[in-house]
């Protein structure tokens, strides 16, 4: 009699759902694609037009499941052998060592794969997983993406749906990928190796990831329930220019004329204080960036901010908030730093936000003796941004000292947009939309709105460098600069 052999069944791997991105191109419709490369991995992204959604898919063989629970053993010995041999963790070599433990436990005909393999644990642990393509720079030039959203889009469900914000495709839309607090501690994780920590003590985390070149925002359980959110929003991968911002219909080269003349030659014979307004994801950071692109490149510019966004290449002084790492390392908050820069003899300042009332005070302060300041704020007119100052703690003296140089531009956003709505200056104790005040865009407003309207025809100005040589030239010689740019359209 034969006695059967019962073979013990394994448990199932479960894998995690940012580990690998699958999706069958074949049967897309894509209005747009790009592929993008992680190492030895490469991975397509697109936006499917029939479906309204955008897909990252890496083309690449399956991950095998049963060299994930091996993983434990593996990295470990990969860290340490990293340690002595002084091997970066974000580095090829690096890869290259994972790959080597990893096709030891494959079987042979595998093996050749473990180097896509080691990428794809790599861009798990030490990146943003299958996001990883949506906040490439092929994504944010090619396809518009400017933010990748883990959102709990289904609170009984146990995964939620990616999404993404695309200016170029007018929305926001679903992805085919999906994320599990697993996949969102594995996030946590990696972030955390770059500084960026959120956890049950302190609920939350806004910072900008300057590796990957993404603002991450993070809150956990207990504050965000029942699972973690994470939004990534692209930042600018080069400095914004007012040539290109036109170009885009972010502005019209009236109004961003006159913004370009107060900031330099101020309002009424006095330096300008300018505020851009508006609600959350309308571009006001971007028109701080763009605003201070017209900064003459000779003269010193301070930009002091809570986490790292504006690109202005002409600045001198650049400062970054700094929170407590330890009773030894003490934190240095923005208010501070704006003190500090005035001491340098400044003549241009900008801020990224206004968070608190120390921060309105400094930059108030930065206002009334001369300084030309430029900050954003939360608000939905001009009106609600004096009754923010005041709820700050900025005295009516203050205010009014400062109230006749004070420029409020309103930001808004559409499908696919954000843009100037609309500019107020002050007009007898009251606010006039720029819209009404014709006369207040003749001379040299005028001027350089012709200017940024021819330039914004002529891809070459769309670049930082090209523009700032435009700049130099149009500071030393404005005749010359413009019999320059009309000749070359």
């Amino acid at each position: 009699m034969q006695i059967p052999v019962l073979k013990r069944e394994e448990p199932p791997v479960f894998l995690p759902s940012l580990l690998q991105a699958v999706y069958d191109l074949g049967v897309g419709e894509f209005e747009g694609a790009v592929k993008v490369k992680y190492y030895y991995l490469e991975s397509a992204v697109g936006f499917d037009g029939r479906l309204k959604r955008f897909v990252v898919a890496d083309i690449a063989p399956r991950f095998p499941p049963r060299l994930w629970p091996k993983l434990e053993a593996i990295m470990p010995e990969v860290r340490d052998k990293a340690v002595m041999h002084g091997i970066r963790p974000y580095s090829r070599e690096y890869v290259d060592l994972m790959a080597s433990y990893m096709a030891k436990a494959l079987p042979r005909g595998e093996r050749e794969h473990a180097p896509v393999y080691a990428s794809m644990v790599h861009r798990l642990l030490y990146a943003y997983g299958a996001l990883t393509p949506l906040i490439s720079d092929e994504a944010y030039r090619e396809l518009g993406v400017t933010d990748v959203l883990i959102h709990i889009t289904d609170p009984q469900a146990e995964q939620d749906v990616v999404e993404v914000e695309s200016w170029r495709f007018k929305g926001r839309y679903p992805t085919n990928l999906t994320a599990t607090e697993q996949d969102r501690d594995y996030l946590r994780s990696s972030m955390s190796r770059r500084g960026i920590t959120a956890n049950k003590f302190t609920g939350w985390a806004s910072q900008v990831d300057q590796r990957f070149r993404v603002r991450v925002t993070a809150a956990v359980p207990p504050i965000s329930q029942p699972r973690t959110t994470i939004a990534l929003r692209l930042v600018t991968r080069s400095p914004w220019t007012p040539p290109k911002y036109i170009a885009l219909g972010s502005a019209t080269p009236e109004q961003l004329g006159f913004l370009w003349h107060v900031w330099i030659e101020g309002f009424r014979g006095k330096p300008a204080f300018i505020v851009a307004i508006g609600q959350p994801g309308t571009g006001k950071t971007t028109l701080v960036d763009v605003v201070t692109a017209t900064t003459p490149p000779d003269q010193p510019l301070a930009v002091v901010e809570s986490v790292s966004e504006i690109n202005a290449p002409q600045a001198r002084v650049r400062f970054a908030e700094r929170f407590s790492l330890s009773a030894d390392i003490p934190e240095v908050r923005m208010a501070q730093l704006i003190r500090i820069a005035l001491r340098m003899s400044v003549p241009y300042v900008t801020t990224n936000e206004v968070l608190g009332p120390e921060d309105a005070q400094a930059l108030f302060i930065a206002a009334t003796i001369g300084v030309r300041t430029m900050t954003t704020i939360h608000a939905a007119s001009p009106d609600d941004l004096l009754a923010r100052f005041k709820a700050m703690g900025v005295t009516d003296e203050a205010i009014s000292f400062v109230r006749d140089k004070m420029i409020a531009v309103l930001m808004d956003r559409e499908p696919g947009r954000r843009f100037v709505k609309e500019i107020y200056v002050p007009e007898d104790g009251r606010w006039a939309p720029l819209s009404e005040r014709p006369d207040l865009l003749k001379g040299e407003p005028l001027l350089k709105a012709k200017i940024l309207h021819i330039a914004a025809r002529s891809p070459a100005y769309h670049d930082a460098e090209e523009w700032l040589a435009f700049l130099r030239h149009y500071y030393e010689d404005p005749k010359a600069a413009m019999s320059y740019l009309v000749a070359g359209e």
